[in-house]
């Protein structure tokens, strides 16, 4: 990845006026908030990296973390770069410690020093933990063992197979892939099931994306300025047999590659972190293979990206990484409805690893050579609020619409148009037909508030539940479906949010889960919603997403393409497209009664065949796959055409 000329961060601002180490953790300690707090930390970090300082400030916060254990977590990864002893020995110690988190990031952190053989124990049972803490202490593992082969005899033992694997050099490939004339353009994307017909999208930790990414690298892989386009995933055995193969065609030029790592079986984002070697490894060696590659394009503060960007600086491919406040955002309305504090920030940073993630995307911020930027209100402030980082300081960020395929709105909605006039039904319509017809007779013919995607606590689920439910005008008024999860063999996540679900629901009648579909089958569902079965279904349904945010919302563009009213967060990528109380409702989704207004505005606004083709216009002309993919291309190649990238 490119070094910018000028940072865009806040570690621009480091210089020798910046204030010691003692008066940064006073202030660290009074941030108001957490994602305030988050900020500082590269300040921080220069100034252990610049100065010969005294870590006993850093101390004092990691010794009295019992009620404010942030402060801590970033204490280490500053700690990491003050270079004495004392540092050192508290690094070691750190190793020990009884909260599994300190121990992580003391791991990794201690990696930035030369081999320490009073660590190499505890490293090893660190990474015996599984998990993130397998990760943490491989990275330093092996670099050291790389470094320094000589360190197993050293020790005076032997190390385990897996060790020896990691003291391996990694593969090696040609420089400067981009200089080639290559026209290859690569997406990672670890999460969920991949396949070509997109029939898992929706269960697991999927999502639009999935969708998003396989028909993007079917627009690409057909374009006359690309050659080929690769969407990597990983292979997972025990399902269907298509995700378990090693490459499948989505096009002319248009590929699924598959990396086979860790257990045969699906894991989550979060399981993943374990793997990461072998991942780094797999994925090393395809683009090596399959190289030179143009660019790389990355999109998530995952394992992936992780993996993706360290082999991309070895290989000098150019990166490409659409860039959105996350966890930053995630963070900060988790602490404003007080779900998540200073005191409880412990738990929840074991399970989602904010700091390091929230490091990782500022990392990439400061190397990637291009940064893609969705659409959305308030763009410049809300990244300075969040993250610090000023959008238009630097030409390398450009905003670019998601798209999607709006010919398979059409076909759906023209199959359940023919359904109705006694032609052959389509499957999940038969389905979803006998779902509501087993209702109580009151609830046939009624209309459908529909909503669609992973079963995930970031979608507000039983927020939007409890809107239905504990209205009796709302929920005599409408029934509501969920599409989405898997409800024959739940993950712990989804199982989680299914019993969230049936809390909020009170019981009342009208409730149908219909479990995750394929694209197509989402797509019939939404035609369904708005034509309606004569007799059971209701036409004029309305669509309606319960996320605190959404970065873009691209189940909602496909809502308003079927020409469903669509009732959305008010923060993120949807007010840039959403016509308030025209085409959609734009709601404070953290509040029940903002949701129940937002139904109430579209059980009205329905039946309004102005509005619905306005929606359907908008999204035929402005968010086409074919647009976007013509943006990234362009936006791919765009150095070698000369543009500057500051």
């Amino acid at each position: 990845m490119a070094d910018p000329n000028g940072s865009v961060t806040q570690s621009a601002l480091a210089n020798r006026s910046t204030p010691d180490l003692a008066t940064q953790v006073s202030i660290i300690r009074a941030s108001p908030t957490i994602v305030d707090a988050l900020k500082k930390l590269t300040q921080l970090i220069e100034t252990a990296r610049h100065g010969l300082e005294d870590p006993r400030p850093l101390e004092v916060l990691i010794q009295n973390r019992a009620s404010d254990p942030l402060p801590a977590y970033m204490a280490i990864a500053a700690l990491a770069h003050v270079r004495t002893a004392r540092a050192a020995d508290l690094l070691i110690r750190l190793l020990s410690d009884h909260d599994p988190t300190i121990r992580h990031y003391a791991a990794e952190a201690i990696g930035r020093r030369r081999p320490l053989m009073q660590a190499l124990d505890p490293l090893l049972e660190i990474r015996d933990e599984g998990g993130f803490g397998t990760m943490m202490a491989e990275l330093t593992l092996e670099s050291w063992l790389r470094d320094t082969p000589e360190l197993a005899w050293r020790r005076g033992g032997t190390l385990s197979e897996r060790l020896l694997w990691l003291s391996e050099q990694p593969p090696t490939g040609p420089r400067s892939q981009s200089a080639s004339g290559s026209k290859r353009i690569a997406q990672v994307l670890m999460q969920g099931r991949v396949d070509a017909g997109l029939t898992a999208a929706a269960s697991g930790d999927g999502g639009g994306l999935i969708t998003l990414q396989v028909g993007l690298t079917r627009e690409l892989g057909a374009r006359e300025d690309i050659d080929e386009a690769y969407l990597v995933t990983r292979a997972v055995q025990g399902d269907a047999p298509v995700f378990g193969e090693s490459v499948e065609s989505v096009g002319p030029g248009g590929f699924i590659s598959r990396l086979d790592f860790g257990p045969a079986e699906y894991l989550t984002r979060n399981e993943m972190w374990a793997y990461r070697a072998e991942l780094e490894r797999e994925l090393e060696t395809f683009l090596i293979e399959k190289g030179p590659f143009q660019a790389i394009h990355l999109r998530f503060a995952d394992v992936g990206t992780f993996a993706a960007a360290r082999i991309a600086s070895r290989l000098e491919i150019p990166v490409v990484f659409t860039l959105a406040p996350d966890p930053h955002s995630v963070i900060a309305t988790a602490e404003s409805t007080g779900d998540l504090t200073r005191a409880n920030f412990g738990e929840w940073e074991a399970r989602e690893h904010f700091l390091f993630r929230a490091r990782m995307v500022e990392h990439m911020v400061e190397n990637a050579d291009r940064l893609v930027l969705l659409p959305r209100a308030r763009q410049r402030q809300q990244f300075l609020e969040l993250m610090n980082v000023d959008v238009d300081a630097s030409d390398r960020f450009e905003v670019i619409a998601e798209g999607v395929d709006f010919e398979v709105t059409e076909t759906a909605s023209a199959q359940v148009v023919a359904s109705n006039k006694g032609g052959t039904t389509p499957r999940v319509v038969a389905e979803l037909t006998e779902l509501v017809r087993a209702l109580p007779a009151s609830r046939h013919n009624l209309p459908l508030l529909l909503t669609a995607g992973r079963l995930s606590p970031v979608k507000g689920l039983d927020r939007l539940v409890e809107a239905w439910a504990g209205d009796q005008r709302v929920n005599k008024e409408f029934n509501l479906v969920i599409v989405g999860g898997n409800l024959d063999n739940p993950s712990s996540e989804e199982t989680s949010v299914l019993d969230s679900i049936q809390a909020a629901a009170q019981a009342q009648p009208g409730l149908v889960l219909l479990g995750g579909r394929s694209h197509r089958e989402v797509a019939l569902v939404m035609a369904t919603a708005q034509l309606g079965i004569a007799g059971i279904i209701g036409p004029n349904g309305v669509y309606i997403s319960g996320s605190a945010k959404e970065e873009f919302g691209l189940a909602i563009v496909e809502a308003m393409g079927a020409g469903l009213p669509v009732i959305v967060p008010r923060v993120g990528g949807p007010a840039t497209y959403v016509d308030h109380e025209f085409t959609g409702y734009l709601a404070d989704t953290l509040d029940i009664e903002d949701l129940r207004r937002g139904i109430s505005w579209a059980a009205g606004a329905r039946g309004s065949e102005i509005r619905a083709y306005a929606g359907r216009r908008l999204v035929k002309a402005g968010y086409s796959l074919s647009a976007m993919a013509s943006d990234l291309a362009a936006l791919y190649t765009k150095e070698k055409q000369g543009a500057s990238v500051s």
